[in-house]
């Protein structure tokens, strides 16, 4: 299992953590950023597929994940 190394609740590191509900003040700073409110203020896996299945917001998504992945990389 692996779990978030970049912030304090010990969740799994996968990607509705990462992109949804992850406490790095970096990633919730670039998510309040990118996406609409209503998909981050109260986090749910039905909002997170939506967003998922949302071409609008998919460019968005991508933004997120590569800065998880870089912020990951060269924080360690």
């Amino acid at each position: 299992m692996r779990l978030c190394e970049i912030c304090d609740l010990k969740d799994i590191g996968d990607e509705y953590h990462y992109i949804c509900v992850c406490e790095n003040k970096n990633i919730t700073t670039l998510r309040e950023s990118i996406l609409p409110r209503y998909n981050w203020q109260r986090p749910s896996m039905f909002r997170f597929t939506q967003m998922l299945s949302s071409g609008s917001e998919n460019i968005s998504l991508a933004k997120i994940v590569c800065f998880v992945i870089a912020y990951s990389v060269f924080s360690t």
